[in-house]
């Protein structure tokens, strides 16, 4: 199946579309996993402590994690599918040399972006590798940070990728 849904010919060997979209279901599957887990666990929550009068303490902690989870997994998937949120009137104005320079120029600050991130988000991690949670002591917060550096990296391994393409791409088809 390609990123866009449609079934790929079984016999043609994997293309860059096949690959693309095997990370589109990874990551739609990572965070529509870890969002349904934070709904399921909030929910239990909530149920128990005004039903019940019980708390879960670790459900909480678990539930906000699940969510950075399924957020960052998120960004990673609106890179993939290029649907991220964009204002276009004044690229739709320009030329196409001119609008595949602005693409371009967008694409290497969302990498640098991308990649400032990931590297204080590896750094918060690593610093975080023995601490544990609060509520869940057989977890450490290396599991909690590493959504940052993991998504961030992979996207701007992605956006590099696809700055190759757009460089490579003649003016007329640019944006």
């Amino acid at each position: 199946m390609t990123a866009q849904g449609e079934p790929s010919d079984p016999s043609e060997p994997a293309t860059d579309r096949d690959a693309t979209g095997r990370l589109v279901r990874l990551a739609a599957i990572i965070a529509g996993a870890a969002l349904a887990a934070c709904v399921l666990l909030t929910s239990v929550t909530v149920v128990l402590r005004f039903g019940f009068n019980v708390s879960l303490a670790w459900a909480q902690e678990a539930g906000r994690y699940l969510f950075v989870w399924s957020v960052y997994a998120g960004v990673f998937l609106a890179v993939i599918k290029n649907s991220h949120i964009r204002v276009t009137v004044i690229a739709d104005l320009m030329p196409p040399s001119v609008r595949r320079a602005a693409e371009i120029l967008i694409k290497l600050v969302a990498i640098a972006s991308f990649l400032v991130v990931a590297w204080y988000g590896a750094v918060l991690a690593f610093e975080n590798i023995d601490r544990q949670f609060y509520t869940v002591p057989f977890l450490t917060l290396i599991w909690f940070y590493a959504s940052v550096p993991i998504a961030l990296t992979a996207s701007a391994l992605y956006l590099l990728g696809d700055l190759v393409g757009v460089t490579r791409r003649p003016d007329s088809e640019a944006g």
